[in-house]
This record gives C-alpha cells, sequence and structure tokens, in this order.
C-alpha cells in the first residue's frame, strides 16, 4: 500500500508541477502582453511632447518675427519715411523748398577733376580717359565753392 500511495503522491505532485508551470508561462505571457501595450503608449506619448515643444518652439520664432514685422510695417507707413519715399521716388519737394541737382563733370585731359582732385586711373591699356568717384561730399563743395571764382 505505501508503494501504491507513494505513486499517487508522486502523480499529483507532477499534476501540480504542471499546472504550476502552465500558470505560470500564462502568467508570463500576459505580463509581456501588458507590457508591451504600456511600453507602446509611452513610446507615443513621449514622442507627441517632442513634438508639442518642437512646435510651442516654432510658434514663438513666428510670433517673434510677426513682432518684428509689424514694428516694421509701423515704422515704413509714418510720415517721416513717407515723406522721404515721396522726396526720392517722386522728386517730389514742400512748397517754398528749393530743390539743388549736382550733375557729375568728366576728368579733363590732364585726369584731374575740375575741383583739381586726382581722378582714379581706370588700369586700362589705352588709358586715354581716367575712370573717377567723386563723393557727395566734393560735389557739394565744388557747388557751393566754385574752383574757378577767385576767392576775396
Amino acid at each position: 500500500m505505501m508503494k501504491a500511495n507513494a505513486k499517487i503522491t508522486e502523480r499529483r505532485g507532477i499534476g501540480q508541477a504542471l499546472r504550476l508551470r502552465r500558470v505560470l508561462a500564462l502568467n508570463l505571457g500576459v505580463l509581456l502582453l501588458v507590457g508591451w501595450g504600456f511600453t507602446g503608449e509611452f513610446l507615443r506619448g513621449r514622442s507627441m511632447e517632442e513634438e508639442i515643444g518642437r512646435l510651442d518652439g516654432q510658434a514663438s520664432e513666428l510670433e517673434d518675427r510677426n513682432v518684428e514685422l509689424r514694428r516694421t510695417a509701423d515704422r515704413l507707413s509714418g510720415s517721416a519715411m513717407l515723406e522721404r519715399e515721396a522726396r526720392l521716388k517722386l522728386n517730389m519737394r514742400r512748397p517754398g523748398e528749393s530743390v539743388v541737382v549736382v550733375k557729375s563733370e568728366g576728368p579733363n585731359v590732364q585726369g584731374y577733376l575740375s575741383s583739381g582732385i586726382p581722378a582714379a586711373d581706370s588700369g586700362s591699356a589705352g588709358g586715354s580717359f581716367a575712370a573717377f568717384q567723386v563723393s557727395n561730399y566734393h560735389k557739394w563743395i565744388r557747388h557751393f565753392f566754385p574752383h574757378d571764382q577767385p576767392y576775396d
């Protein structure tokens, strides 16, 4: 009888061990499935937070640019800027204002401008004409103080 009892106990132990392994495998499978779901949601949430941060940065850059453009538009639409553009592009003037136009002169034969300032050499092989650039300052000086008139 002891032998029969030992065999029954041995079968019960093997059966319980097999059931325990099945339950353990089933629990492990459920745990992996739940972990996989949570991991996917975690990664998706993290990528959305990164996207939100990137879009917030882009929105702040666009707001700064918008403020800068508004300031530029306000500055350009001011009366001083409109008057400046009318003077430069449309050749307009205020009533009672006189306009002075300074025309550039060509160099004379010696390579000097009429004001006595040496003209820059063009560096060309022919060299018969000198290329020159006269500053606005010299044009105004020449206009108000002509070189041809003697000083009293």
